[in-house]
């Protein structure tokens, strides 16, 4: 982590994208995909076809990382792709000033369907900051996708507890833990960015990575308290419960639940919470338990159509 100077005052520079992190080469070798995007809006919590056919990417960025499956460390780029795709429809006036990506910058433009598939086919690891939004984003685009495990370094580090960070946003996180600035809001840079981030030694001599897939690899039970009684909404929600308005989570159908993901040590402790402080001690079988790891954490549905 950055330090201040003598005067007190932290500068930064601004950000270089590297080739090479460690010298060598992995001797368990995993590739993981860096992914970024900017696409045409924002994305609700668990996405149905119809708001991932709205959010449409009009910009990929992807760094592909070598790095050692066992100790975590990160070692060198081996490929980078960054392109523009025409929506065919017009980017929002909002979207276009936060990117500062417009119409004619992409028009013409496609991804490269056979490059991207051949980057999916090699990797071991996909890894957005903000899983959620990407990793739909990216299964839809790219359907080679499907049954891939995925990682987001937003919500599966404890940037507060393990590294004393105020803030989960790349740009803060880089600016005080790698000391750069850049231009964000460019696919290929932020990907870039947050491979060097996650490259970054611990004070224990791991790194970031691999606190990252240490995370990872833990399996939760996603816990729906279904039937919950109306009103304990607040004390659900002050306990760490998001609201399912019902529909397909993992493949499959959820009902509307009020729901958590909880480690798989911490179960026992959850339901036993939800029995005295939710249900009066009459839960019975009410609720739905859904197992949660790399492989189907962000997954989407996506149902065929019959003929």
């Amino acid at each position: 982590m950055i330090k201040p100077n003598s005067n007190n005052e932290i500068v930064l520079k601004e950000f270089k994208a590297k080739d090479e992190y460690h010298e060598g080469e992995p001797e368990n070798p995993g590739l993981a995909l860096i992914w970024d995007f900017e696409a045409n809006g924002l994305l609700k919590r668990n996405p149905d076809e119809e708001a991932l056919k709205d959010v449409q990417p009009f910009e990929v960025g992807i760094v592909a990382l070598s790095y050692d499956k066992i100790t975590g460390q990160v070692y060198k780029v081996i490929e980078r792709y960054s392109e523009f795709e025409d929506i065919g429809v017009p980017i929002k006036d909002e979207v276009s000033e936060i990117t500062g990506i417009t119409n004619e910058m992409i028009e013409g433009h496609h991804f490269d369907d056979d490059v991207v598939n051949r980057l999916i086919g090699m990797s071991t690891i996909n890894i957005a900051h903000n899983a959620s939004y990407d990793a739909p984003i990216a299964q839809y685009r790219f359907p080679a996708l499907k049954g891939k495990p995925w990682a987001c370094s937003l919500n599966e580090i404890d940037w507060r507890k393990d590294y004393g960070m105020g803030s989960r946003g790349l740009e803060f996180l880089v600016a005080f833990i790698s000391g750069y600035f850049y231009n964000a809001h460019r696919a290929i840079i932020d990907a870039d960015v947050l491979a060097d981030l996650l490259a970054q030694i611990r004070d224990d001599g791991t790194t970031i990575f691999s606190d990252l897939m240490n995370n990872v690899r833990k399996k939760q039970i996603d816990i729906y308290a279904v039937q919950a009684p109306f009103s304990k909404k607040d004390i659900l929600s002050g306990n760490g419960y998001y609201w399912h308005p019902g529909g397909f989570v993992r493949g499959e159908f959820i009902t509307k639940a009020w729901h958590k993901p909880v480690d798989y040590d911490d179960v026992d402790n959850e339901l036993q919470w939800l029995n005295e402080n939710v249900y009066n001690g009459y839960m019975g079988d009410k609720v739905q338990q859904q197992s949660i790891d790399a492989w189907n954490r962000y997954a989407i549905t996506l149902h065929e159509v019959e003929l």
